[in-house]
């Protein structure tokens, strides 16, 4: 059965705003040896061997330039002019284990992915992360 979290971060950004989160997420992009992948509605955030969640084993290399697993998204939804942020954790390297993930191996991937988050915001001038 596949785990996952959705936390609302009840924040209102608008579409300047979400230019700068993409533009972040490109300059610290995961082919960059950074942790964000800026896609379209979306920044995914992978982890590396340095910085992971604590249950987190090595992440692997798979066809990346650097070692890296994907824990979780920071999305926007549209609220009239404006967009909303969540954040939502799939940390697929763990649900794809033959073993059972615990409910705080998940609170801890979602944690640290607020982490991320919240340093991403700050990183854009955006208070509330």
């Amino acid at each position: 059965m596949e785990k996952t979290r959705e936390t609302d971060l009840n924040i209102s950004i608008n579409d300047l705003t979400i230019r700068k989160i993409l533009d972040y997420g490109r300059t610290h992009d995961l082919q960059k040896n950074g942790l964000y992948d800026g896609r379209s509605g979306c920044i995914n955030i992978w982890c590396s061997p340095e910085d992971k969640p604590e249950c987190w084993v090595e992440p692997t290399k798979g066809s990346l330039i650097y070692p890296r697993d994907f824990v979780g998204t920071l999305f926007w939804q549209a609220q009239g002019t404006l967009y909303t942020l969540k954040v939502d954790i799939s940390p697929y390297h763990l649900l794809e284990s033959s073993r059972s993930v615990s409910d705080d191996e998940l609170d801890e991937c979602l944690n640290w992915v607020l982490e991320k988050v919240r340093h991403l915001l700050n990183e854009c001038g955006i208070v509330g992360g």
